[in-house]
């Protein structure tokens, strides 16, 4: 597990709106998406549209999803913060957010980084 990089994409999920002050939304069933409120992404998509992590060779693709060398998608983040398949699901995949009658539920920025945390 790469806690550095977690504690980083952390500090960007509690802070979007200071970092991106045109973003759209977020929505961790959308990698990157345009509309027109601007963009919408995932926890990934605006991990690899942040310079910080770019600098580190995590981005988003021309397709649209985030790429860390030669994995794309969850890979590539499995592969980036140094997860296991469990573990990066539990953090990004919106069909692990569940409410108290186990369904699903529109998660935001601060649940994941709260997960991120309480992983770390």
């Amino acid at each position: 597990m790469n806690r550095e990089r977690l504690e980083k994409l952390a500090y960007l999920l509690r802070n979007l709106r200071t970092e991106f002050p045109d973003m759209g939304g977020f929505d961790l069933a959308t990698w990157t998406d345009q509309n027109e409120c601007g963009t919408v992404a995932c926890a990934c998509g605006w991990a690899g549209m942040w310079e910080p992590f770019q600098n580190e060779g995590f981005h988003i693709n021309r397709d649209g999803w985030p790429q860390f060398d030669v994995w794309e998608g969850l890979e590539a983040a499995d592969t980036f913060f140094g997860l296991s398949f469990a573990e990066s699901r539990w953090l990004f995949l919106d069909s692990f957010y569940l409410d108290q009658n186990y369904y699903r539920t529109k998660s935001t920025p601060e649940h994941v980084a709260f997960r991120i945390e309480a992983l770390l």
